[in-house]
């Protein structure tokens, strides 16, 4: 079986997967691609075992409606003093479980399932579970037993990705764990204040989808029905959209990177849509926090004050979540480009920045950085 602990690896070895443990963490059900016996299962009973939460894995393949929308119950109620009979559902044990718990629900086999029973999933993909993470997973259609493919419906309300097989993972379970005791890929974790994040991505979606006047616009792409021949890949609508935003501020609360963001992306509204939106925030040269983090100096920051709130806010959360006395100074330089172009905002963030400096920190002092923090006393001579 998988060790329950959270891998080590947390180099960029292992660190497959992240787009699908990211989307059930931020309430968007992931549906993983992949063929048989490629860890699927496995890797999402471990994410359980490794967040501490109670796993219910339902087989689709294996189930009628009734065990995803319950199963008829006679019973009566009272109105205006009158009696009526009438039928609840009695819910399954697991599902209730879930609901009571922090749980991770994950349904399997979506495409071996009848539409009847994919319908009543839909359910579950659609309905809001506080402290439930959903995740689901399927063999492609062609290759499923009975294979059913999946309707336009529940591809639009999924981000939709192949699933990487963990080569190496695998390597280390057979040769230094007896084939028995496999580690765990390194598992981001949400931050509380996550979705702080995700205000820059919808304004430059709006953009995207809305601008006429930009030469990268494609108002075209803000719904668009699939193809015939594209029946079960994801593609664009207001729904997807707006998963795709919440996505890319989940994916940069942890520091995601590139691959990860894409998947997300490209997961949520196809591919040719996702990767022209891709390029458009690239042609608009705002950066990730990690981007600028790794190089702070003369960084552009969006005109719009309120974009420029949600940019620097999001580079703050980052150093916050992972405090280096490197990553606060660099935090510093980014501020000071930010002063530069939009004084009001930048100063705004300034007490923030210095609230989280490390302890025993010594800051450093630049001719960057001095007009703005010109006043502080605290900065060596």
């Amino acid at each position: 079986m998988l060790d329950s602990k959270v891998s080590e690896y947390v180099g960029g070895e292992l660190k497959v997967n992240q787009a699908y443990i990211i989307c059930g963490q931020a309430g968007i059900t992931p549906l993983a691609y992949g063929s048989f016996g490629v860890g699927k299962s496995a890797t999402t009973k471990a994410i359980a075992e490794a967040a501490g939460r109670y796993f219910y894995p339902m087989y689709l393949g294996q189930q009628i409606p009734e065990d995803l929308g319950g199963f008829p119950v006679p019973t009566t109620v009272e109105y205006n003093g009158t009696e009526h009979r009438i039928v609840k559902r009695l819910m399954d044990e697991g599902i209730l479980l879930c609901k009571l718990q922090p749980s991770v629900l994950f349904l399997d086999e979506l495409t071996c399932a009848t539409p009847a029973v994919q319908a009543a999933a839909l359910q579950w993909v659609l309905e809001e579970v506080p402290n439930c993470w959903k995740f689901a997973a399927a063999n492609p259609s062609d290759i499923a037993t009975n294979g059913s493919p999946l309707e336009p419906a529940m591809i639009n309300r999924m981000c939709v990705m192949e699933w990487e097989p963990d080569i190496e993972s695998w390597s280390e379970g057979m040769t230094n764990g007896n084939a028995s005791q496999f580690p765990v890929p390194y598992m981001p974790v949400l931050p509380a204040d996550w979705e702080e994040g995700v205000g820059h991505y919808s304004a430059q979606a709006v953009k995207f989808v809305t601008d006429t006047n930009h030469v990268l616009a494609r108002p075209e792409l803000l719904n668009k029905t699939p193809s015939d021949d594209a029946s079960e890949l994801p593609f664009p609508t207001q729904r997807s959209w707006t998963n795709a935003v919440r996505l890319l501020g989940a994916a940069d609360s942890v520091g995601a990177d590139e691959h990860t963001r894409r998947t997300l992306v490209v997961g949520c509204l196809g591919d040719d849509a996702g990767q022209m939106f891709l390029d458009f925030m690239k042609h608009e040269e705002y950066k990730t926090p990690e981007e600028i983090l790794a190089d702070p100096y003369d960084v552009r920051v969006p005109r719009s004050c309120h974009l420029a709130i949600c940019y620097i806010g999001s580079v703050l959360r980052r150093v916050r979540e992972d405090l280096t006395p490197t990553r606060w100074e660099n935090l510093r330089i980014f501020l000071s480009s930010c002063h530069k172009q939009n004084p009001d905002v930048a100063q705004a963030f300034k007490g923030k920045v210095w609230k989280i400096k490390p302890v025993g920190h010594q800051p450093e002092y630049s001719e960057y950085f001095a007009d703005m923090e010109s006043e502080r006393s605290d900065l060596p001579i």
